[in-house]
């Protein structure tokens, strides 16, 4: 018999079971916790092949109930594409989660998120827009021009040599 106490040590063997059956609304229940417990246990292959699912499941079964439970699938797919390479469908995730989120925190991650996404693919100029985007939401900015730069690195390096001399 199940033990409804300890179903973490079975959830992966429930979620392949639904998964085998097409039983979508045990799917629901069931995959997106294997997804966390393969992230979890940094298997993020595996994690990534449980939110695919859930996702090809949801969109017809998504109400106002469980919206946001959509949108933090979203955001931990968008993640762990990002850290597995898969960084294109990453991209197009986050971009799809970016106007659904309202936490300013949360969005200036996923456009730190992004731009290590942008960064994996090369594209050193989307990169760097994610990160000015994310900063601009907290209420920071990216110096523009070289000689503010250059200060800063030079008194952030006087700072660290007056340290080492204590």
């Amino acid at each position: 018999a199940l033990n409804i106490n300890n179903i973490d040590a079975v959830i992966f063997e429930l979620a392949e079971h639904f998964i085998a059956a097409n039983d979508k609304k045990k799917i629901l229940k069931y995959v997106p916790s294997a997804g966390m417990r393969a992230k979890d246990e940094f298997a993020y292959e595996n994690a990534e092949k449980y939110f695919r699912i859930v996702r090809n499941v949801m969109p017809g079964i998504v109400k106002k109930d469980n919206y946001g439970q959509w949108i933090d699938l979203l955001e931990t797919h968008g993640m762990i594409m990002t850290f597995i390479g898969m960084s294109e469908d990453a991209i197009s995730t986050f971009n799809e989660t970016l106007p659904h989120i309202t936490d300013i925190k949360r969005k200036a991650q996923i456009y730190s998120m992004l731009s290590k996404a942008y960064l994996q693919k090369g594209d050193f100029i989307n990169c760097e827009l994610q990160v000015k985007k994310g900063l601009g939401i907290l209420g920071e900015n990216l110096p523009v021009a070289k000689l503010p730069v250059y200060i800063r690195t030079l008194k952030e390096f006087l700072i660290h040599v007056l340290h080492s001399l204590v």
